[in-house]
């Protein structure tokens, strides 16, 4: 088959565009009606008409003959088809006839390409070429935006920065969990619990043999936290003073070697 159809935006408004079946249906008939008289079969079969039968549509369309049957009513109650049986033909076969075909393809091409230019042709062009470009434009502009947000949402805050870093020389099988902890997760742990509490877990965290089976250095630290908060052990014993820098380091936000130096 040759040639084109065409589809209306306002076929976005019809009732039935969420049902896939109806239109599947109905774009196969608009595709497959003749747009010129012609003789099938015997029959004559008119503009905006196609000889058919349910197997055959249901076959094009992938879908069941019942749900074919079904789809036709509703186009045949909306009037956007009409069905009659075509005489001399196999059962089953008939003719199905786009009402109003007109509104739907109201101009037919030429069957030649026409040698003669089309009306101002240029302007026509330099339209639609300026709306591109003004599309384009628009399209880099949020795209750039939008790199500018990235941009702006990876600068991460000095005191987690100098987290990792305390983490990864005193903690280092915490650093290594396949799941480290994030800004966010950073924060939130600072906002909730004690330096000192965290400090304390951090430090056993990385002399605890199981933690190789931990996935998550935020889950399995927030789970320690919580449960100490909630059993209080007595006492510990002083820790050392690395880990009396990093206190200093998450209250001041000072630099981890800069407060070592001072020790």
């Amino acid at each position: 088959m040759e040639g084109f159809i065409k589809v209306y935006r306002k076929l976005l408004d019809w009732e039935w565009i969420g049902c896939p079946e109806m239109v599947c249906l109905w774009v196969n008939i608009l595709l497959r009606a003749n747009s010129d008289e012609k003789v099938v079969k015997g029959i004559t079969v008119g503009r905006g008409q196609l000889l058919t039968s349910r197997a055959t549509l249901a076959r094009q369309c992938g879908i069941s003959e019942k749900k074919v049957r079904t789809c036709l009513e509703r186009l045949t109650r909306a009037n956007q088809v009409a069905k009659q049986s075509a005489n001399g033909t196999a059962n089953g076969t008939a003719i199905i006839t786009v009402l109003k075909y007109e509104d739907y393809q109201d101009k037919r091409p030429s069957s030649r390409p026409s040698n003669r230019p089309t009306e101002r042709p240029t302007v026509t062009s330099d339209k639609g070429q300026k709306q591109e470009e003004k599309k384009e434009e628009l399209l880099t502009n949020v795209r750039n935006s939008s790199i500018k947000k990235e941009s702006i949402k990876k600068e991460s805050d000095p005191k987690f920065l100098k987290f990792q870093d305390w983490v990864k020389r005193h903690a280092p099988a915490v650093a290594a969990m396949p799941k480290p902890f994030t800004e966010g997760e950073f924060l939130s742990i600072m906002a909730n619990f004690p330096a000192e509490a965290v400090r304390d877990v951090l430090e056993d965290m990385n002399d605890w043999v199981p933690l190789k089976n931990k996935k998550s250095a935020y889950r399995t630290c927030l789970k320690w936290l919580k449960n100490r908060r909630e059993k209080p052990s007595s006492s510990r014993p002083l820790r050392s003073k690395i880990s009396e820098a990093f206190e200093e380091m998450i209250k001041t936000g000072s630099d981890l070697e800069a407060t070592e130096r001072l020790i």
